[in-house]
């Protein structure tokens, strides 16, 4: 029987979400979720450690390349997408558990980009408030082909709680100013102006301003 919730994660599998994407299966298996975990590369590591890997992929160097493709392996009536470098708040995950998403088609949240250390988050624009797209039916899952690209469907309605963004805590400087590069090749601005503050913010704003979470 087809359930209500699909819980998507499309990773790399590098150990350093190893941990991330262990918490990810067990939020799915408390809500009674399907996770689907979908690897861009080679799905060892993952295999080794007894994660579930649904599908493999290889994308072009960024999710909306084989969004797509990613979003078949789901089977559930409703999609929900974390990033690898992601959890879902405490408040988030009792929101899930209520199926409080049913009364809507599409859904946003607030992300915490963490700082530092995991009790604090970015403060600066365009880094707060950051609301993503992140719950919607399927058939308004999709539509990004283009790096950065936005819903077509539209932002939807806010749901409860946040999601938590690791990035900062676990890439260093060095890591995410070669993302920056990378992305700045696949698509003109991709990797500048206010997407560089979303990857190495402490190059972009003096100070970094931070909130307790």
């Amino acid at each position: 029987m087809r359930g209500d919730l699909s819980v998507l994660c499309v990773t790399a599998g590098e150990p350093c979400v190893l941990p991330l994407l262990q918490r990810m299966r067990g939020m799915s298996e408390e809500l009674g979720a399907e996770f689907v975990l979908v690897v861009d590369g080679d799905p060892a590591l993952l295999k080794s450690v007894g994660l579930p890997v649904a599908a493999t992929v290889k994308s072009a160097g960024f999710l909306e390349s084989i969004y797509e493709e990613a979003l078949t392996a789901c089977h559930g009536r409703f999609i929900f997408r974390l990033d690898d470098d992601e959890v879902a708040s405490p408040e988030l995950v009792a929101w899930l558990r209520r199926k409080a998403y049913l009364t809507e088609w599409n859904w946003r949240f607030l992300r915490l980009h963490l700082w530092e250390h995991e009790r604090q988050y970015v403060a600066n624009p365009p880094l707060w408030p950051n609301y993503q797209t992140r719950l919607s039916l399927p058939e308004l899952a999709g539509g990004r082909q283009r790096l950065h690209a936005p819903s077509p469907f539209g932002p939807g309605s806010i749901g409860e709680g946040t999601i938590l963004h690791y990035k900062f805590l676990l890439r260093s400087r060095s890591e995410r100013e070669a993302q920056a590069r990378r992305y700045e090749g696949i698509r003109a601005g991709g990797g500048t102006g206010k997407f560089l503050a979303h990857l190495v913010p402490e190059a972009v704003f003096d100070p970094v301003v931070t909130l307790p979470c």
